[in-house]
């Protein structure tokens, strides 16, 4: 029964990572109601086909808006869901919006807000966040969220999803949120109109949880999970919390907090010397692969999908540290395979030194538990 992507396309996330090579592991190393990991879950790709295939999962992310379109993204919708977003979708007295008032705490906490959005921007998405984001009962609520977090960087003046400056858009005149709003809603309604019906309900459990994943994974049961897929953020090469700024903003939440703990953030390891930033991203890294190895059956594979990255004109190669890291947490390599970053990178890594760098697919087979002699 063809599937269509289901939602794999569904928000503009940078970075992500395409389906088709996580399709290949989940099927080779998983078995149909087996539990699946992804620490750094990102965009939900890995739960979404897990959800697909019929495995359970869990995915873990600090990013609030990675949180919330991974749950949407790996959710199953029926006809009464549908037909409230298809509701939603239709309503076109844009002048009963607008009179549509809601407290704004991101006004208070975001200062440069005038500089981001033109007025009519902001007065927009406030009737949309009172119109629509109010009825926390909604059984779409989380949807209609991805919805409205799904056009915040379209109507802002940041340029686009990889570039944090702020430019003039001719195009951005009033009722324009409301309409990509109302756009996104018809498209949302479109895809999962078309596969209604296509995946059971309450057929496997897929969970999010949002929050450092050091905290999150010692709360996992130990030895539930056949198999971890992750794609950590690459060392010093993209700020995921910069990009997602102002959607955090408008969630009220607070992006110095994602900033303070993500993982190879390059406006903190960019600041750091170079020994200090390599053993901050080690140690990340190191205990990841440890509160991982714990919750992996004997025998399950970590599979990580990384990049090398460059603090202070070095390159860090990823293969080389996760393979040092492997010997000492507990796994055997089963495979590395590696190619030129240019070639994944789809225009998101810039700059004169990306031939430099490598993506890597490491597979790790647990061996014993961390710490121990063997099992």
């Amino acid at each position: 029964m063809e599937i269509n992507n289901y939602t794999h396309n569904l928000f503009p996330y940078p970075a992500k990572f395409p389906p088709a090579p996580i399709r290949e592991h989940i099927l080779r190393y998983s078995q149909p109601g087996e539990y699946i990991l992804d620490p750094f879950c990102g965009s939900g790709t890995v739960l979404v086909e897990s959800l697909l295939h019929k495995r359970n999962a869990v995915g873990i992310d600090l990013n609030p808006v990675s949180c919330l379109i991974s749950k949407v993204k790996s959710s199953v919708y029926n006809e009464q869901q549908l037909s409230e977003l298809a509701l939603g979708a239709a309503i076109k007295n844009y002048d009963s919006w607008k009179s549509t008032s809601m407290s704004n705490t991101h006004l208070h906490s975001h200062k440069n807000i005038e500089h981001w959005f033109k007025p009519e921007m902001i007065d927009e998405l406030s009737a949309i966040k009172g119109c629509f984001l109010s009825n926390v009962e909604s059984s779409i609520h989380d949807l209609l969220w991805m919805g409205f977090l799904s056009i915040i960087v379209t109507v802002s003046k940041q340029d686009n999803d990889t570039r944090y400056a702020a430019v003039d858009k001719p195009e951005v005149v009033p009722t324009y949120a409301l309409i990509r709003f109302k756009s996104s809603l018809e498209n949302y309604y479109t895809n999962l109109r078309r596969n209604l019906g296509k995946i059971p309900h309450n057929e496997v459990s897929i969970r999010v949880y949002e929050g450092d994943s050091n905290v999150v994974l010692d709360g996992l049961p130990e030895r539930r999970f056949s198999l971890a897929v992750t794609s950590p953020p690459y060392i010093n090469t993209f700020d995921y919390y910069l990009y997602h700024k102002h959607r955090i903003f408008w969630m009220d939440k607070n992006p110095q907090m994602v900033r303070s703990k993500e993982i190879g953030c390059h406006h903190r390891i960019d600041t750091k010397t170079y020994d200090d930033a390599f053993a901050e991203y080690y140690n990340d890294l190191y205990l990841a692969m440890t509160k991982v190895n714990r919750l992996l059956l004997p025998n399950g594979r970590f599979i990580w999908l990384i990049g090398d990255g460059i603090v202070k004109a070095k390159v860090i190669k990823a293969n080389d540290l996760l393979s040092e890291l492997a010997e000492i947490s507990g796994y055997e390599i089963e495979d590395i395979q590696s190619i030129k970053l240019r070639d994944v990178s789809k225009g998101f890594i810039k700059g004169k030194t990306l031939d430099l760098k490598s993506h890597h697919t490491i597979i790790l087979k647990k061996i014993k538990d961390a710490g121990t002699e063997g099992q």
